[in-house]
């Protein structure tokens, strides 16, 4: 979740191929609010180290996909 945007979205779009038989629109959905789970929680990382390293950016690119999702 923390990796740099490109990557996240490679990751994303596996994601997406693993579940290919659930409508997009179903999918969508689902996504977004598995997704909103994270963003409702104080940390997404439970460790300090990962917190410094990957918090911010995580939360940067659950932001992002929410906002492609709800667009779709």
């Amino acid at each position: 979740l923390g990796a740099v945007h490109t990557d996240f979205l490679k990751y994303e779009e596996k994601i997406r191929n693993e579940f290919y038989f659930i409508q997009d629109q179903v999918y969508n959905e689902k996504r977004r609010q598995f997704l909103t789970q994270f963003l409702q929680k104080p940390y997404i990382y439970q460790t300090e180290y990962f917190r410094k390293k990957y918090e911010e950016q995580a939360r940067e690119n659950i932001q992002q996909l929410i906002h492609q999702l709800e667009k779709k």
